[in-house]
């Protein structure tokens, strides 16, 4: 985990926050985590685009042209903050389709940033949308998704769904966080363990689990790629 922002409320947030005022609450926030982020925090002589990926509270049109023009490339899923983006359409055009189907769209945006809308219909009835930027990733076919279901018999099989590379290759990282938090919460567990009703102890105990878990997980990778 290599960025944390402590939220101060709707009041206080724009007085503090780099381009709150201008770009929101939430593609300000992804913005600023970003631009901490990128290259894992290190400085490079050579820039590179990084790849980012966000989940649906994160995700949307704005914030996508917006990573774009700070210097990265944008995958993330969209829910609820769809304005600009044609999920109505999507989800329409896909509701008779079989599972495994897409339907991607593609367009400029007024400042000139190319973005892709992808419909995925990963089942019979659910309907999946992504927004990304034109390089993120490419809507040729992809790992496929392996869905998991019990036969007539009650026995478990599985089989192959195809999806597109941008959206296997969101699937692939969207779960990075989830897996920091599983150990810091439920394997390390400090929180439990140090008991408190202040506030501020609590917070640096979060930290402190971060920073564990952070040095836990540098040393596996470390040490999974020298026994390769």
């Amino acid at each position: 985990m290599l960025f944390l922002e402590v939220q101060r409320g709707k009041a206080e947030m724009p007085k503090w926050s780099d381009k709150h005022r201008e770009l929101g609450a939430t593609t300000s926030c992804t913005i600023r985590a970003t631009n901490k982020m990128a290259n894992c925090g290190q400085k490079e002589a050579d820039h590179r685009r990084n790849l980012i990926v966000g989940d649906s509270w994160f995700s949307s049109v704005k914030t996508a042209e917006a990573i774009y023009e700070s210097g990265h490339e944008w995958i993330g899923i969209v829910k609820t903050s769809h304005s600009l983006f044609p999920k109505q359409d999507l989800e329409t055009a896909l509701k008779t389709w079989p599972g495994g189907m897409n339907l991607s769209l593609e367009a400029t945006t007024s400042k000139g940033v190319k973005l892709i809308a992808v419909g995925y219909k990963y089942n019979s009835s659910k309907v999946l949308c992504f927004v990304a930027t034109k390089n993120a990733g490419s809507t040729t076919p992809g790992d496929p998704y392996r869905a998991r279901f019990l036969d007539d018999h009650d026995n478990l099989i599985s089989r192959p769904v195809d999806r597109p590379e941008l959206i296997s290759k969101y699937f692939q990282r969207s779960n990075g966080i989830d897996k920091h938090n599983q150990a810091r919460q439920f394997e390390l567990r400090l929180e439990k363990h140090w008991r408190t009703q202040n506030a501020w102890f609590r917070l640096v105990t979060t930290i402190i689990g971060i920073c564990v878990t952070d040095a836990w997980k540098g040393f596996r990778y470390a040490f999974q790629n020298r026994k390769k």
